[in-house]
């Protein structure tokens, strides 16, 4: 484990860190965030969190494995199967990120902060790249090629690849990455970059256990990003370089939930 020195910033009503962070889960039966819950007191005016770290592959089971592998055979599946014959053109869109947070307790009434690292250019730009549309086109494995020799990261690096919707011509997915890989380093964080080239936003929503999943008695970090799924209060889309394309925020997080 690793700290971070955190830094609070007050933007809009509402509270972004800046820090190149991490998240670690781990697997029983099904794929779950690991809970650990560490801190480290500092007398600045910055704050010092301890960040999870994600998954390695090492650690996920033969039947996890092969349990991710089919659901994304299926997304291809269901994927081609909603092609629209409207469009002369086709796109394929992701989204690369891993989420991250900072401990989960067994208190209820908490308000828990919940973040997500993604890869942008100028706030909101994911990348997109005009397709051949035919029944033997393979959705993820095109994307997996393009992660790796556009964006310099290898099979390792990645831990699922899932959809997340189809918008007019644009067949949208989510590239979720482990957060060890040295190669998160080749990208800054936008807080610290003025440049055009991509890198690593970081968003932060709050979920109170309490007052949003009440029902919910042993709440997990899943349960969260479910509820933000559907009531998030940020309003964040992402396009492409065109501007054409709309991903909304809920809509990535409905599709990491699938993945936790």
């Amino acid at each position: 484990m690793f700290y971070t020195i955190v830094k609070v910033i007050i933007e809009n009503e509402k509270k972004e860190l800046v820090n190149e962070s991490s998240v670690k889960k781990t697997t029983k039966k099904k794929l779950k965030i690991k809970l650990n819950k560490k801190s480290k007191n500092k007398t600045d005016n910055n704050i010092s969190l301890d960040i999870n770290e994600f998954v390695t592959d090492e650690s996920l089971t033969e039947v996890t494995k092969n349990n991710l592998e089919q659901a994304e055979k299926k997304d291809d599946f269901q994927d081609e199967s909603q092609s629209d014959s409207e469009y002369s053109k086709h796109y394929v869109s992701f989204a690369i990120l891993f989420p991250f947070d900072y401990g989960i307790s067994t208190n209820p009434d908490v308000n828990y902060l919940l973040g997500t690292n993604i890869l942008v250019k100028n706030r909101n730009m994911i990348r997109s790249y005009e397709i051949d549309l035919t029944p033997e086109f393979k959705y993820k494995k095109f994307i997996r090629s393009k992660v790796l020799e556009d964006f310099n990261y290898k099979n390792k690096d990645i831990f699922i690849i899932k959809s997340i919707n189809n918008y007019k011509n644009y067949h949208n997915y989510i590239v979720v990455l482990k957060n060890k890989s040295v190669r998160h380093k080749q990208y800054p964080n936008m807080i610290s970059s003025v440049s055009d080239s991509y890198k690593w936003r970081q968003i932060y929503d709050m979920y109170n256990p309490a007052k949003m999943t009440p029902n919910v008695k042993d709440f997990k970090v899943k349960d969260g990003y479910k509820y933000l799924g559907e009531k998030s209060p940020l309003s964040i889309t992402f396009t492409d370089d065109k501007s054409n394309n709309h991903i909304d925020l809920k809509d990535i997080y409905k599709s990491m939930v699938l993945v936790m």
